[in-house]
């Protein structure tokens, strides 16, 4: 996990807490004397808080594309940081996205005093961050009349602050319990086909050519929410093996961010030896958000790990190839098809971990995935990883 990502989750936890912890008895105290009717039909804006995983948000698409129809006359918002943003805008639900700066903690602090400025006295808000208390305490400092959010494991530091407060399992799926948050609005997931058709009809004027012969979209980074999930350069090589054979002509076009153009190069270079008679295009960080969801939806089909991109790719009814270990899929896809969803999941003692723990135990080492890629035997022992 980046260094700055580790630095954001320890500021959130701990001086986050330690705000949050400030701010409760205050909080309590004006509920009581306020009074306010907390009953669950809005009665003005709604405000999402979504900082970290573009990839949430398609999940959590299905619930936002029908929060969007039920409540057309209200002003729907997002709070996230920048890197989410991009996507945000793409999928066309938000009036209005507010940004968090976090590069630096007085960048942060000040991009969030600004946001609470802009946003304070909002109605309601859906807090899909269920890890953090900064979160929580935002939902707070703007007087909110309801705050919808989830707890994990200690309801502690979220009860009699959230207002509407749901249970989070690891063992369950999360797009159910975004149901179930949503399911309090009376907001019920949009079926798939809606999802696709929505994504698509923003798109129209940026239509795109199929073009000749086989063309295979592949996703191969993670965000730097545990980059354990990528598969290696000569692993992709490998499973694109056990299904093409080296004379076949088909076009094989890496998909990914502006950071991920070097991490493209490498699966390009190996995927050009695996396959000599193959077009291999590495468009990473050539599009952007509207032009990547063009770029899966005319590929023949997509592979993938678990990233915002597979989930792009499922959301637009692809045949999908996907590759898991540290994350599990039966947690993150919904109505999973064998028709469409070709899974690979290697399931060993420590899978899954992330989500679970702030650091997944092998540091990189991801032997789960390794023996799906090749690199390791699929019987080779799992390492006893030791925390010092």
């Amino acid at each position: 996990m980046a260094k700055k990502l580790v630095t954001l989750i320890h500021l959130d936890r701990y001086v986050g807490g330690a705000l949050l912890l400030a701010a409760k008895i205050p909080v309590i105290v004006a509920g009581f004397l306020l009074r306010r009717d907390h009953s669950l039909d809005p009665k003005g804006d709604i405000l999402i808080i979504k900082l970290l995983g573009a990839g949430s948000l398609v999940i959590a698409l299905p619930n936002l594309l029908e929060l969007r129809r039920r409540f057309s006359d209200r002003r729907i918002c997002l709070l996230t940081s920048r890197n989410v943003a991009g996507f945000a805008h793409a999928i066309k639900i938000f009036d209005e996205i507010h940004i968090v700066e976090t590069d630096g903690f007085l960048r942060l602090a000040r991009s969030m005093l600004s946001a609470i400025y802009r946003l304070f006295g909002i109605d309601t808000v859906i807090d899909l961050e269920p890890y953090s208390r900064g979160a929580t305490l935002v939902a707070a400092l703007l007087c909110a009349r309801n705050r919808l959010a989830f707890f994990i494991d200690e309801p502690f530091w979220k009860r009699r602050i959230a207002t509407h407060l749901l249970f989070l399992s690891h063992s369950s799926a999360v797009y159910e319990f975004y149901d179930q948050l949503f399911g309090l609005l009376d907001v019920f997931p949009a079926e798939r086909s809606q999802v696709r058709t929505h994504l698509l009809d923003q798109r129209d004027h940026l239509a795109r050519k199929r073009g000749e012969g086989r063309r295979v979209s592949i996703g191969p980074a993670s965000s730097e929410l545990a980059k354990e999930r990528q598969l290696t350069p000569m692993g992709w090589a490998y499973v694109l093996s056990k299904r093409f054979s080296r004379s076949d002509a088909v076009t094989f076009e890496i998909i990914g961010g502006p950071t991920d153009r070097s991490f493209g190069d490498k699966i390009a270079e190996a995927i050009r030896k695996a396959f000599p008679s193959a077009t291999v295009i590495n468009s990473c960080g050539v599009y952007n958000p509207d032009e990547v969801v063009l770029a899966i939806e005319s590929a023949d089909e997509f592979w993938g790990i678990d990233s915002l991109l597979l989930h792009i790719a499922r959301a637009l009814k692809k045949t999908t190839t996907s590759f898991w270990g540290p994350t599990a899929p039966y947690l993150l896809l919904r109505d999973m098809s064998p028709e469409l969803d070709h899974v690979f999941y290697e399931k060993i003692i420590c899978s899954p971990c992330v989500h679970i723990s702030a650091q997944p135990p092998c540091r990189g080492d991801n032997i789960c995935l390794q023996r799906i890629s090749g690199v390791a035997a699929s019987r080779e022992r799992v390492p006893l990883w030791l925390v010092t």
